[in-house]
């Protein structure tokens, strides 16, 4: 029994150090790596497609603040894509704005509104942002300067305005590990709201997870590691934020659907970090049941604990330029004792529960 528990917290350990070198090389690619500058505009046109559910008024947020920043601006056109929302779609002046197009959904669910949107795209450049996102004033101006290729995906940061502490910490967490991995080659996150690819990319690896209802951003990024190339960049300062949840129980929601949707997956890297995620969080909770029957466990449990912390404080540093709320040492303590905790709650209930989404079933 005790040999056991003393394996157990020796394996323990020895992922925690993985876990330490792993943060450690996306710090040194974060720490190499600066904020995305051209004083010189490319002339590549863009569609910009906006699939949105019932969130009127945010779309209509959205379109004004395109509309502002659009308005003299040639070669670019919005298309937002109704997927069957419930009532009229009421968006005011805007919606006889020129350069906007508003088209009904061919399908049903978010996955089928991109592809129409995409379908019905004039450019080759796609940019993709949810209607809930809200832009910066200089958005256009720094986008435009983005010029993507034939077989690229362009992943994007987001701002979080709001939302629980708990929920912040992770976010700019996430946003670390998005572009510490995208930096290094090895993509394994990416974040639909706001990216920018290729038409061509897109219907040459169209993403066919017709039974999931999410996940877009992550399909299409295996499927263009597969022949392309994910570049991450970010500016100087955040040029597309969102709110976090408005509740726990909408916040516990969205993590199941983002958990939901990984068993999907089928690229290397996510594979491999997955795995390696769970046999390191498997470890850690079976070290905790084991304090309750050897002190000695304890010393494992501090060095887990300790590893993790120094480790992911010295991430969150690295990755300052893209100005994510930062987590002081207590409240980073709390997070790293507890998150490995939260993820296997998660998960379970991935399993067991099919959160609504939009007023439709979540479909995993």
């Amino acid at each position: 029994m005790y040999m056991l528990l003393d394996i157990i917290g020796w394996l323990a350990v020895t992922t925690a150090i993985f876990y330490s070198i792993l943060l450690w090389k996306w710090s040194v690619v974060w720490r190499s790596s600066s904020a995305f500058s051209s004083i010189k505009k490319t002339h590549q046109n863009k569609s910009i497609i906006i699939p949105f559910r019932n969130d009127v008024d945010l779309l209509k947020r959205l379109l004004d603040q395109l509309h502002h920043q659009l308005k003299d601006v040639e070669g670019v056109e919005v298309l937002a894509i109704n997927d069957h929302s419930n009532g009229e779609v009421a968006l005011g002046e805007v919606g006889s704005w020129k350069k906007l197009m508003v088209i009904q959904n061919n399908g049903e669910g978010k996955k089928s509104a991109l592809r129409t949107g995409i379908e019905r795209a004039q450019f080759d450049s796609i940019i993709t942002l949810d209607a809930d996102v809200i832009l910066a004033d200089d958005w256009w101006s720094r986008m435009s300067a983005v010029e993507t290729q034939e077989d690229e995906m362009v992943v994007f940061p987001i701002g979080l305005r709001s939302g629980f502490r708990w929920e912040q910490i992770e976010w700019s967490y996430l946003h670390g590990i998005t572009g510490g991995s995208a930096m290094a080659g090895r993509a394994i996150m990416a974040n639909g709201s706001h990216v920018n690819f290729s038409k061509k990319i897109y219907k040459n690896h169209l993403p066919n997870e017709h039974s999931v209802s999410s996940g877009d951003d992550m399909f299409l990024l295996e499927r263009t590691k597969q022949t392309g190339t994910v570049s991450y960049i970010y500016f100087s300062s955040p040029i597309c934020y969102v709110d976090g949840n408005k509740s726990l129980i909408e916040f516990i929601h969205q993590r199941v659907r983002w958990a939901g949707k990984s068993v999907r997956l089928r690229d290397r890297d996510i594979i491999l970090f997955g795995a390696f995620s769970f046999l390191s969080t498997i470890l850690y909770l079976l070290v905790v049941v084991g304090v309750f029957f050897d002190r000695k466990m304890w010393l494992f449990l501090l060095l887990v604990i300790g590893l993790k912390w120094l480790s992911e404080r010295y991430f969150s540093a690295s990755y300052k330029v893209l100005k994510m709320p930062k987590a002081g040492i207590v409240s980073s303590l709390i997070f790293s004792v507890f998150y490995p905790l939260y993820t296997i709650f998660v998960a379970l209930l991935a399993m067991i529960y099919r959160p609504k989404w939009k007023g439709r079933p979540v479909k995993i």
